[in-house]
């Protein structure tokens, strides 16, 4: 199940990823300054659609499913917070199959912004070990190498500090082609 959320919209919970495709494609800039994110109504909103699964009683088996939400955050002046309804975000976050992924898109760092601090927040939000909180500030390569650390599975993927996506050199035994 996949839901997408832009500017506080929310359309329904589906599994076509050309969904979310186009509400990626569609985001175009923002002149508002809003100075604060109130994610309260994210937590809400995926603890009513797809809430997880209860533990398994044999912490071998793996589970029927997780609930995975990887959040696309691109805001260097909007301070994320939380104002709501406690409930939902406690429940997801006692679950062991509640995954939170941030990417931060950001400008870079600077006195006209608060992009250091919206990162340390949102790093701060997510208790969960497993989850990988990722900032990007316009390379290329550093986008495409976020994105790989995002392939693995929340429950096969080591933690973010010991995370390391790097090439090998090649080796002068390989022939050449």
């Amino acid at each position: 199940c996949m839901c997408v959320c832009v500017c506080g919209q929310f359309c329904d919970f589906n599994s076509d990823p050309e969904c979310v495709s186009n509400a990626i494609n569609s985001l175009q800039p923002m002149e508002e300054n809003f100075e604060t994110f109130d994610n309260a109504t994210l937590y809400s909103t995926i603890y009513e659609n797809c809430p997880p699964p209860p533990p398994t009683d044999n912490p071998l088996l793996p589970p029927p499913f997780t609930v995975r939400v990887i959040l696309l955050y691109g805001r260097s002046h909007s301070l994320p917070v939380f104002k709501g309804e406690p409930r939902a975000r406690t429940e997801l976050y006692s679950s062991p199959y509640f995954f939170l992924d941030v990417f931060y898109a950001h400008d870079p760092p600077g006195p006209s912004n608060s992009s250091e601090t919206i990162f340390y927040i949102l790093a701060e939000m997510n208790p969960n070990p497993k989850s990988v909180v990722l900032d990007w500030s316009h390379s290329v390569t550093h986008l495409f190498s976020f994105f790989a650390k995002l392939l693995a599975h929340p429950l096969q993927r080591p933690l973010q500090s010991l995370m390391q996506n790097k090439l090998l050199p090649s080796s002068s035994n390989e022939p050449s082609s």
